[in-house]
């Protein structure tokens, strides 16, 4: 009988232990079931954004100065009335420069060497025939004052030459009237006369409608050393003597 009890034993505790292994492995299942899969975290994917280039930036155009400029220029020097400037070519190219070329005249001739201006400095040189460039100061009309003109010009002054024109009477001066009656307008520039550096003095006769009638145009050296009449009828100067 006690034998029995023991055999009853082992086979309850050999049923219990199946009974849970088996609802371990069915836990085991069930877990295995219950757990997700873990998924892939997607990457992001950066954005690459351009950077913006700025434009490549064109120069502008190199300003070129006009004809009407570069007559300007050569009349500061050489004077405004004696001389005709006449444009010989206006696209004359030397080495990388462009370059304007003048022929520059009297009432007798041509004067040598022509005058080329640069477009864009409006700098003046020499060209010769033969095609070379010289220095503006190898040209006859080259006006630049040396020091000792300067000294000689604050010595004399614009009424310095009227008063020196003053003193010729109105049938050498061919006027109407004395040059004391009559209204005085000084050039702002001084005018270079057959070589020689003189101030401008125009002599205006008043009328009633308050115009003006230009009676002449007379030229005084900056020394006081000589005076010229402008003649519009044949474009030259006459010497006072």
């Amino acid at each position: 009988m006690k034998k029995n009890k023991y055999t009853i034993l082992f086979i309850c505790i050999i049923t219990a232990c199946i009974a849970l292994a088996a609802c371990g492995k069915k836990k085991d299942k069930d877990t295995d079931q219950v757990t997700p899969a873990p998924t892939s975290t997607p990457t992001a994917t950066p954005t690459l954004t351009a950077t913006p280039t700025p434009e490549e930036q064109v120069p502008d155009e190199t300003k070129v100065i006009s004809e009407k400029d570069a007559i300007s220029n050569i009349q500061k020097v050489i004077g405004e009335r004696g001389y005709t400037i006449e444009l010989l070519d206006n696209k004359l190219t030397v080495g990388e420069k462009e370059y304007y070329i003048f022929q520059v005249s009297d009432s007798l001739a041509v004067i040598e060497p022509n005058i080329i201006v640069d477009k864009v400095s409006g700098d003046l040189s020499c060209y010769y025939k033969d095609g070379t460039v010289g220095s503006f100061e190898e040209h006859p009309l080259f006006t630049q004052s040396t020091k000792e003109q300067k000294e000689t010009s604050d010595g004399f002054t614009k009424e310095d030459a009227l008063a020196k024109l003053s003193k010729e009477s109105k049938e050498t001066l061919n006027l109407p009237k004395p040059l004391s009656e009559y209204t005085i307008v000084y050039d702002d520039w001084t005018t270079f006369v057959n070589g020689i550096e003189c101030y401008g003095i125009n002599v205006f006769a008043p009328t009633k409608d308050d115009e003006k009638i230009n009676m002449g145009l007379y030229y005084v050296a900056v020394d006081g050393s000589v005076m010229f009449q402008y003649d519009s009828l044949s474009d030259d100067f006459a010497e006072i003597k």
